[in-house]
């Protein structure tokens, strides 16, 4: 089941698998390729402006792989993941949109009282705020990450490794980040 995720004020409404409308502008986010024909349907109706609706291509078919539709610290963007392919779009103007992540994103947690999105793959994390990408760590795994939350500005998690889970902190304002 896809979830919206409305953890941020936002400038929009969203409506999850809508009916589309033939009156109703669509646009397609992605290519059709290799990662196979997973997509999510996603309308949007901004609070100014017309309503269109998106057909957004996933990516990685992996069980692990992200899908939702997240507001964001913009109120005017929006967040949409498909088995892992993630797209920052305004909601206003759906032209004007970016790929975020590496195409297997397979974690998105919201920080709504210190303003940031964070997205995980495998390998590394990326923190976005109101003004788009703020850090990211670099590799910090090989096997994999999991992030469990957030405490004193200061992100937790495991990194996989081959004896096991090694504990990940990973400081909220900088992305310095530390393992072990």
């Amino acid at each position: 089941m896809i979830r919206f995720f409305d953890d941020f004020p936002r400038d929009y409404e969203v409506a999850l698998e809508p009916e589309v409308e033939t009156a109703t502008s669509q646009v397609e986010f992605g290519t059709v390729g290799a990662d196979g024909p997973v997509h999510l349907l996603v309308q949007i109706v901004p609070y100014s402006g017309r309503p269109w609706v998106g057909l957004f291509r996933g990516g990685a078919l992996s069980r692990n792989a992200a899908t939702g539709v997240y507001s964001w610290p913009d109120p005017g963007r929006l967040g949409v993941f498909c088995s892992g392919r993630g797209y920052l779009v305004r909601s206003n103007e759906p032209s004007d949109f970016e790929e975020l992540g590496s195409g297997l994103v397979t974690q998105v947690m919201t920080i709504p009282e210190r303003g940031k999105v964070l997205l995980a793959d495998p390998w590394e994390v990326q923190a976005f705020g109101s003004a788009g990408l703020e850090w990211r760590t670099g590799r910090i795994s090989v096997e994999g990450l999991n992030l469990t939350g957030v405490r004193d500005g200061t992100v937790e998690g495991t990194v996989e490794r081959g004896s096991g889970p090694v504990a990940l902190r990973i400081d909220l304002r900088s992305g310095q980040s530390s393992v072990g």
